[in-house]
This record gives structure tokens, C-alpha cells and sequence, in this order.
């Protein structure tokens, strides 16, 4: 369980979206600065994988183990459960955060982001 998900600790590995190679800085780009980038895609033409980081503040829990209430504030400080005096299941905690991270990162920035 991570208590840390936000934007920052996120990794898109996007190999398959620029099968020549990119600038991690200017996409548009190659790495070593020359000709714009060919074959480029869309996430949703060649989806990348995202990977989280940073488990500073994680803990493990063995199969079956109740989780201990978290008992630290992670990057996310809007957590409705935050503000209540009972223990906190740092499931629901780590649910939240990542739809959070989705709706700010993703869907408040591009109204061209749509599911269904």
C-alpha cells in the first residue's frame, strides 16, 4: 500500500508510442536533437505502461493481514478520511488517490479525455 500516488510519482514508459525515439523534454524531437520524430502515436493507439514510484512512505501487508491504519498524511491532502478520528484503511486511501491523480492530471487538464 503507497500513501505517496500522485502525478510526481508516476512513470510512463512510452517506447511504443515513438518507436524511433524521442527527447524526454521536446517529443517532437529525437533524443539526439535531429529530425523531428516519425511514427508517432497516440496512448490510445500504442498504450503506454505507467509505473509508480516512490514507496517511501508504502507498506506490505502479507496475504490475508489487516492492513494497519495509516498514521501519516501522504502527498494527497484532499483524502476525505483524513479528516475523520477512526483508524484509516490505507486501501481506500491509495483507491482514492489514483482516481484523484486521473481526474486532475488527466481529465480537468484535457476535455478531449473521454471514456465510454
Amino acid at each position: 500500500m503507497g500513501n505517496d500516488i500522485s502525478i510526481n510519482n508516476v512513470m510512463m514508459d512510452a517506447r511504443d508510442m515513438y518507436p524511433h525515439g524521442f527527447h524526454p523534454v521536446d517529443q517532437d524531437i529525437k533524443a539526439d536533437y535531429s529530425t523531428g520524430v516519425s511514427n508517432k502515436y497516440t496512448r490510445t493507439e500504442k498504450p503506454p505502461k505507467y509505473y509508480l514510484l516512490d514507496y517511501g512512505l508504502s507498506r506490505r501487508f502479507a496475504e490475508g493481514e489487516e492492513p494497519e491504519p495509516l498514521d501519516t498524511v501522504g502527498t494527497d491532502t484532499t483524502v476525505p478520511e483524513y479528516t475523520n478520528e477512526f483508524p484509516i484503511d490505507p486501501f481506500f486511501v491509495d483507491v482514492y488517490c489514483v482516481g484523484n491523480m486521473i481526474r486532475q492530471d488527466f481529465l480537468d487538464v484535457s476535455p478531449t479525455v473521454l471514456f465510454g
